[in-house]
């Protein structure tokens, strides 16, 4: 065990004073023995998240009025129909196009047309909305049906601004309405019943399913629930300290429950499928690895920031906070799934977290000091929101706790495996004894990252190479 102690001024803002006991590898260390879930088993069904409200209504009322359980809607919904009074327009010079949303009856629609030819004489590309992917926190995009595929749409709202503007990446790469939703796309933001409902690249969800739930719901996080569901009806009883016909994230171990959120809140900067795979294979329970494999490119010693989204996973792991818990320190530490925390609530409940592991004298400054700018807001210094480049008009949360601005990241972070020149496996598996990584998904890996730097390029040749001579 190594214990140290570090303190920090910055200007006049904050000073902070800390014990860290026993700094461990960032690898999540190897999950303790666990009860076997038997949802997670390949034949068990889901139900959707109604079946769940009978037992746990209290639960699943504040569920649906989270973000996740926001997650995708029908653009027909009211509150889509409300953004709009007055058709709106902007121009792309990318493109040389003009892109107008409006309403019409009880539907939106978008539509494309070249913005220097009068629309009379130029028969102008138009699509209904169909979906809207987002809680509306941040803002909402919006999907249209071609040829049976859902599209992204080219204009979003964005709640902050509280107006319509180009939707995330459009700023960069102009697609009109050529840019796909695939199923990893859906994976994040409806439910896993309807998700397993069709096989292929594009998925589009049947209007049946979708008016009966949409969003994220229970089983994305909790597995299959038909198993639960029977013997609950037919109240049998639980022979377990745990009742092992679903899955409880609080109950398995740090790392098969941070394998569940991961799973979307860990995009870059490379995720590839295991072989065989589909997205729809993942259990909660089971380690993510097994699906999926999420790959990071080591960060700059000098710690530049690296984009807040959907980096949440690795960030927290390079946090002196999470080594020093030894990777216990997992998201639902802080974050509460079934419900969204007020706003004026946040920042005590988060610095009640810190609390349990800190002490009020863990910071030099007086409350009457931190609290000058009207909250005593721990996360709001040590977790500031940075704006995005990725997606306009949006702040997210900076998940790697640090006692500065700037601050470098720990050794931990660059640790790499012989196999895996330049990549970080983030959730690869802990077990030594493990298969090791297919070449078909390095090769894939590798030529994903070509584009960034020389050396992927260079590594996914040299694979290439060596697999052509066996």
């Amino acid at each position: 065990m190594s214990a140290w102690r570090f303190r920090v001024r910055r200007g006049d803002a904050f000073v902070l004073s800390c014990c860290v006991v026993g700094i461990s590898a960032l690898a999540m260390p190897s999950p303790a023995r666990a009860p076997t879930f038997r949802n997670t088993a390949p034949g068990v069904s889901y139900t959707g998240s109604k079946e769940c409200a009978p037992c746990h209504r209290q639960i699943y009322e504040t569920y649906i009025q989270s973000p996740m359980g926001r997650s995708m809607s029908l653009a027909t919904d009211a509150s889509h129909l409300e953004k709009i009074r007055e058709p709106f327009t902007t121009l792309s010079p990318l493109l040389n196009r003009a892109y107008t949303v409006f309403r019409s009856g009880s539907a939106l629609y978008q539509s494309e047309q070249e913005s220097h030819t009068p629309a009379a004489s130029f028969a102008a590309s138009e699509y209904k909305l169909e979906y809207a992917i987002g809680s509306g926190l941040h803002g909402h995009t919006y999907l249209v049906n071609r040829g049976g595929g859902l599209f992204q749409a080219p204009l979003s709202f964005y709640a902050s601004s509280q107006r319509w503007d180009f939707s995330p990446g459009y700023e960069f790469a102009e697609s009109g309405f050529t840019r796909p939703i695939t199923r990893a796309c859906l994976t994040c933001h409806t439910n896993a019943k309807l998700l397993l409902g069709s096989k292929g690249t594009e998925a589009v969800p049947s209007r049946a399913a979708a008016n009966q739930e949409l969003a994220v719901g229970c089983e994305n996080c909790h597995g299959p629930g038909q198993l639960h569901v029977s013997e609950r009806r037919q109240r049998m009883r639980v022979s377990t300290a745990i009742d092992t016909s679903i899955v409880n994230p609080a109950k398995v171990p740090a790392r098969l429950s941070e394998d569940i959120c991961m799973n979307c809140h860990q995009g870059k900067d490379a995720r590839v499928l295991q072989p065989g795979r589909d997205f729809s294979d993942f259990r909660p329970g089971k380690p993510l690895s097994e699906v999926l494999a999420v790959f990071v490119i080591p960060p700059t010693p000098n710690g530049s920031p690296r984009s807040d989204l959907l980096d949440h996973h690795f960030a927290l792991r390079s946090s002196k906070c999470s080594l020093a818990s030894k990777a216990r320190l997992t998201c639902l530490s802080c974050h509460h799934p079934h419900q969204q925390l007020p706003a004026d609530a946040r920042a005590n409940s988060y610095r009640g977290k810190c609390l349990t592991c800190h002490q009020e004298t863990s910071c030099a400054l007086s409350v009457s000091q931190r609290s000058s700018s009207g909250t005593d807001d721990c996360a709001g210094c040590h977790m500031p929101k940075r704006d995005q480049r990725e997606v306009a008009h949006t702040a997210l949360t900076n998940h790697r706790i640090g006692a500065r601005e700037g601050e470098r990241f720990p050794d931990e972070a660059f640790q790499m495996r012989p196999e895996l020149p330049g990549l970080i496996y983030l959730n690869g598996p802990t077990n030594p004894e493990a298969k090791p990584l297919a070449n078909e998904v390095l090769l894939q890996t590798y030529a994903e990252l070509a584009g960034q730097r020389p050396e992927y390029l260079q590594r996914y040749l040299l694979l290439r190479k060596q697999q052509q001579r066996r």
